[in-house]
C-alpha cells in the first residue's frame, strides 16, 4: 500500500513541478543609472537587477553582457556580476552628445534595449539658436523683418559669450531676402545679436547663421505671393489748356487684384506720348516738333506703391494724345489718353479734386490732383495764386496738406499723411464754397480688426539680462503699423522689467527693451490704446538650479545601496560645478538608514555617488539642503528581507492516513520561488517532498502518517538574499478508528484541513486515474489492494 501511495505522491510532484514551469513568471531586467543624467567625456554606471511581476527580485543575474548600439557616443567598458550583491554594475564611457541604446542579454532572460541618452558637456560646447520675428509674412506686408542670434550649450541652453563671438549671416536666395548686415558680432558677456533682413520677391529662402567652431543654423522663412503685380496708370487732367503751357501729371501706382502694393526694388516705368496719327513727341528739344516736353522715364521708388511726373504742353497746340508706360517687372504696357484745347484764361474758377486709390501706409502719399474748371466744364488757369485748405473728416488717419495753385498752372498735385489703419468713413472736403465732399478709396486694416502681438526677440533669456521685445499691430498676415502716438502700459512684474516709452504713429515693428529681474516666469500684459496682449516671460539661470538625489525604487534592510546626487540647470540638464558643492543631509528617524552627513560634488564635476545602509524596515524622510537653493525633501522606504509563510496542514487525520502539507513563501505578497525548503516531521513518513518553491511560491509535502497522537511537521525556508525563516504546525491523529482507511478526497468533519489544490485543481483526483493506468491498482478502505485486469 504505502508503495502505492509513493508512486501516486511521486507523479503528484512531477505533474505539479512541469505546471510550475509551464506557468512561471519570467524574469526580466531592469536598470538604474548613476548618475541618471550623463555627460559626455564621463563615466557612469548602469545598475542591473532582476524583477518578477514587476517587482524587484534579489537573484544573481550570472553571463551578463552589453553592448552599444553606438559606440562613438557611449562605450561599454566593463560588466561586473561579483559585485557582493544582486545587483550588477555595467560601467560606461560617454564620448559626445547624443542618444542610443544599450542592449542586455543573459541565460535565462530575454534580451533588452535600454535608451541612453548623453548630455553636452557646458564647458566646452556651444550652438547657434536663430529666431525671426514676426513669424509670418506676405509680399504685400512688411518690407523689412528681425533675425536674433543667440549663443547656447549642446543641450539648447543659453550661455554668455566668453569672448567677442562674430556670426556670419546669409539668405539662400537674395531676390526673396536680404540680410541687412551679414556679420554681426555677439559680445564678451552677452547673449545675443539682433539685425534686419528685407523682403524682396516671394517664395520660400533660408536664413543662415554661423560661426567659427560652431555648426551653421537655419529658419525658413516664406514670403506669400497669391497674384500677379500690376501697374495702373493715372493721368491728370484729362483735358488741358494750352493758352499758354501748361503741365500734365502721369501716376502710375504698383498693384494687385486692385490695390495698391509697396514696391520691395526699384521700378522703372518708361514712357511715351504720341498725338493721333502716331507722330512720336517724347522729351527733347525737339526743335522740328516739340510741343509736348517730357521725361522719357520715371520711378516707382523702393518702399512706396506710386511714382510720379509731369509733362508739359507748349501753347496754341490743339490735339489728342496718348500716354503709354511699360515696365518689365512686372511686365506691363498700359495707355491713357487726353486733349488739349487753347481757351481763353478765366478768373471764375471751380475747384475740382480727382482722387487715387490710397494705401494706409503711415507715410506722406501722393492722394490726388486739384485743378480748375469753368461753369461749362472746361479746364483754365489760375489767374493768380489760389490756396486752398483741404479738411479730413478722420485727421487721425488722414491730414491733407494746404495746396497752392500758383498763377497761370491749372493743376497740383495734393498730398497728406495717411495713417495706419483705416476709419469707418473717409472723406475730405475743400474750405471753399459750393466745394463737393469727396469719398476716397482707401485700403488698409480697419482699426477694429487689428490685434497687437507682442513677443520677444530671443527664444531664451538669461535671468539679470536684457533682451528685446517686438510690438507690433497685425491684420490677418499684414502688420500695417500704429495708427497714432500712444504710450505703452505694462503690468508690473517682479520677475521682469520693461522700459516705458512712446509708441509712434507708423511704426511697423516698436523695439522695446526688457530686462529680466531673476530666474522664474510670469504673465505681464502689454496694452496701447485699446489694443493689448498677455505673454509669458520666463527667465532661466546659467548657475545651479535644482539638486537631484536618486535611488533604488526598493532598498532592503540588511543591504546598500547607492545613491546619488547631482546638479542641474534650469532646463533640467547637468552642469557642472564652479567651484565645490557642499550638500548636507537630515534624516527623521536615523535608526532605519545610515547616510554620511554631506557629500561634496567637487569644481569641475556634476555628480557625486555614496552608499548608504539600510538597517531596519519602515518609511522615513531624507532632506536635502545646498546653499542658495530650496530644500528638498524624499521619501525613503526600507522593505525587509523576511519572507512571510504559510503553511497549511489537515486538522485532524484518521490513523495512518496519508496527507500532504502546502507551504507557500511570499515577499510583500509576491511569490518567492527557488527558495531550498528543509522539511522536518515527526511522527509520520516523508513519501515525498519539495526541496525548493516553485514559480507560485509554493512547495509540497506527502506524509504517512504513523503516530497514535500527533504528526509535527516543519519546514526551514532559506534562500540568496532573504532571512532564514521557519515554521511549524501539527496535525492530530484520530485513533478511535485505526481500521478505518479515507479515501482520498474524503475528510473528517472535525478536520480543519482545507482540501489541497494546484492551479484551482485537487491533484489527488487529476492523478489517481492517471496512477490506475500506469500501476494497474486501486485503493480501496481498510487498506486493501486488489487488482483489476
Amino acid at each position: 500500500m504505502k508503495a502505492g501511495l509513493v508512486l501516486v505522491f511521486a507523479i503528484v510532484i512531477s505533474i505539479i513541478s512541469t505546471l510550475e514551469y509551464a506557468l512561471a513568471a519570467e524574469m526580466e531586467f531592469d536598470t538604474r543609472f548613476i548618475p541618471p543624467k550623463i555627460v559626455e567625456g564621463s563615466e557612469a554606471k548602469i545598475l542591473v537587477y532582476t524583477t518578477q511581476d514587476g517587482s524587484v527580485f534579489p537573484k544573481k543575474i550570472e553571463n551578463l553582457r552589453a553592448v552599444s548600439l553606438d559606440a562613438s557616443i557611449v562605450k561599454v567598458t566593463d560588466v561586473n556580476s561579483d559585485t557582493g550583491s544582486f545587483v550588477s554594475e555595467i560601467t560606461v564611457k560617454a564620448y559626445k552628445a547624443g542618444k542610443t541604446t544599450i542592449t542586455l542579454v543573459a541565460p535565462g532572460f530575454s534580451p533588452i534595449e535600454v535608451p541612453i541618452e548623453i548630455f553636452g558637456n557646458k564647458f566646452s560646447q556651444t550652438q547657434l539658436l536663430i529666431k525671426t520675428t514676426p513669424e509670418e509674412y506676405s509680399l504685400d506686408g512688411l518690407t523689412k523683418g528681425y533675425v536674433s542670434v543667440q549663443l547656447a550649450d549642446e543641450d539648447g541652453f543659453p550661455v554668455l559669450a566668453k569672448q567677442d563671438t562674430i556670426v556670419s549671416l546669409s539668405s539662400s536666395d537674395n531676390n526673396i531676402i536680404s540680410i541687412l548686415q551679414p556679420e554681426v558680432i555677439i559680445k564678451e558677456g552677452q547673449n545675443h545679436v539682433i539685425t534686419q533682413f528685407e523682403i524682396i520677391g516671394s517664395g520660400d529662402a533660408d536664413i543662415y547663421a554661423s560661426s567659427l567652431g560652431m555648426k551653421p543654423k537655419s529658419i525658413e522663412i516664406n514670403i506669400d505671393d497669391e497674384e500677379d503685380l500690376d501697374i495702373a496708370l493715372h493721368v491728370f487732367p484729362k483735358t488741358i489748356n494750352t493758352h499758354t503751357a501748361s503741365k500734365g501729371h502721369i501716376i502710375a501706382q504698383l498693384e494687385r487684384g486692385g490695390q495698391p502694393v509697396i514696391a520691395k526694388e526699384n521700378i522703372r516705368v518708361d514712357l511715351r506720348i504720341t498725338n493721333d496719327d502716331y507722330t512720336t513727341k517724347t522729351n527733347l528739344s525737339d526743335d522740328l516738333y516739340n510741343s509736348i516736353k517730357t521725361v522719357g522715364y520715371f520711378e516707382i521708388k523702393k518702399g512706396m506703391y506710386w511714382g510720379y511726373t509731369t509733362f508739359t504742353t507748349l501753347s496754341g497746340i490743339e490735339d489728342t494724345y496718348d500716354i503709354s508706360i511699360s515696365a518689365k517687372k512686372p511686365l506691363v504696357v498700359k495707355t491713357e489718353t487726353f486733349d488739349t484745347k487753347n481757351l481763353e484764361l478765366f478768373d471764375e474758377k471751380i475747384v475740382k479734386i480727382e482722387t487715387l486709390p490710397i494705401l494706409a501706409t503711415g507715410e506722406r502719399e501722393l492722394i490726388g490732383i486739384m485743378y480748375l474748371e469753368d461753369e461749362g466744364g472746361n479746364p483754365i488757369k489760375a489767374s493768380k495764386d489760389i490756396h486752398v485748405l483741404i479738411d479730413s473728416a478722420d485727421e487721425t488717419f488722414l491730414q491733407v496738406e494746404s495746396v497752392v495753385l500758383r498763377k497761370g498752372d491749372g493743376s497740383v498735385p495734393i498730398y497728406a499723411k495717411v495713417g495706419t489703419s483705416v476709419p469707418e468713413k473717409i472723406e475730405i472736403f475743400p474750405r471753399i464754397e459750393e466745394a463737393d465732399i469727396i469719398s476716397p478709396t482707401v485700403f488698409g486694416p480697419n482699426k477694429k480688426s487689428l490685434d497687437l502681438k507682442v513677443e520677444p526677440l530671443v527664444d531664451k533669456i538669461i535671468s539679470g539680462s536684457k533682451f528685446p521685445i517686438a510690438l507690433y499691430l497685425v491684420d490677418g498676415d499684414d502688420v500695417p503699423g500704429f495708427p497714432e502716438n500712444s504710450e505703452l502700459f505694462v503690468s508690473p512684474s517682479e520677475y521682469v522689467s520693461v522700459e516705458k516709452r512712446t509708441i509712434n504713429k507708423g511704426e511697423k515693428i516698436a523695439i522695446i527693451n526688457g530686462e529680466s529681474l531673476k530666474e522664474g516666469d510670469d504673465d505681464i500684459q502689454f496694452k496701447i490704446k485699446n489694443y493689448a496682449e498677455t505673454i509669458n516671460i520666463d527667465s532661466v539661470s546659467s548657475s545651479i538650479s535644482e539638486v537631484e538625489l536618486v535611488h533604488s525604487d526598493v532598498i532592503f534592510s540588511g543591504t546598500n545601496d547607492v545613491f546619488s546626487v547631482q546638479i542641474l540647470n534650469d532646463a533640467g540638464s547637468p552642469v557642472f560645478a564652479s567651484k565645490d558643492v557642499e550638500i548636507q543631509f537630515v534624516l527623521k528617524d536615523e535608526s532605519l538608514l545610515e547616510i554620511p552627513d554631506s557629500v561634496t560634488i567637487k569644481k569641475g564635476e556634476y555628480y557625486s555617488l555614496f552608499d548608504v545602509a539600510a538597517k531596519a524596515s519602515g518609511e522615513t524622510e531624507l532632506s536635502v539642503l545646498t546653499d542658495g537653493l530650496p530644500i528638498e525633501t524624499y521619501d525613503i522606504e526600507i522593505t525587509s528581507l523576511e519572507p512571510t509563510l504559510e503553511l497549511a496542514v489537515p486538522g485532524i487525520i484518521e490513523g495512518e492516513e496519508s496527507f500532504s502539507a502546502t507551504l507557500k513563501v511570499t515577499h510583500d505578497d509576491n511569490p518567492l520561488s527557488d527558495m531550498s525548503v528543509k522539511w522536518n516531521v515527526e511522527g509520520g513518513l516523508v513519501t515525498n517532498a519539495s526541496p525548493t518553491t516553485g514559480s507560485t511560491g509554493e512547495a509540497l509535502l506527502f506524509v504517512l502518517g504513523q503516530s497514535k497522537t500527533n504528526i509535527k511537521i516543519s519546514a526551514d525556508v532559506s534562500g540568496s538574499w532573504y532571512s532564514p525563516v521557519s515554521i511549524t504546525k501539527t496535525v492530530k491523529v484520530n485513533s478511535t478508528n485505526d481500521s478505518e482507511f479515507m479515501a482520498f478526497g474524503e475528510e473528517s468533519e472535525s478536520s480543519e484541513y482545507t482540501q489541497f489544490e494546484v492551479f484551482g485543481f485537487d491533484p489527488v483526483l487529476i492523478l489517481v486515474p492517471a496512477a490506475i493506468g500506469i500501476g494497474g491498482f486501486m485503493l480501496k478502505k481498510k487498506g486493501m489492494l486488489q487488482i483489476r485486469q
